[in-house]
């Protein structure tokens, strides 16, 4: 890992589901004991079930599984990312 992720609000993230590529605004974060929950906003179509991952920080493995909500013609997911690979200092900013 190169780097901390930094989580704030309106940053772009590239992720995947189900291994296949999207990317897409992060619109929240919560912290929740030694996982940062991450909301992302994306045009991507993301199944319901589907394996969640953040290719820049593969270490990290998976980030949960796909509940997708749409809004406005959106899709948002939440990733659960181990605090390892967040800088901190940025979640819920």
């Amino acid at each position: 890992m190169n780097q901390l992720l930094n989580v704030s609000r309106g940053r772009q993230l590239k992720l995947t589901a189900n291994d296949k590529p999207a990317s897409g605004v992060i619109t929240g974060s919560k912290a929740g004991g030694l996982y940062v929950f991450v909301e992302v906003e994306t045009e991507a179509e993301i199944p319901a079930g589907a394996h969640l991952k953040v290719p820049d920080v593969a270490e990290a493995g998976g980030c949960g599984l796909a509940r997708p909500i749409t809004v406005n013609g959106r899709v948002r997911v939440v990733l659960e990312i181990s605090t390892t690979f967040i800088d901190t200092s940025t979640t819920g900013k």
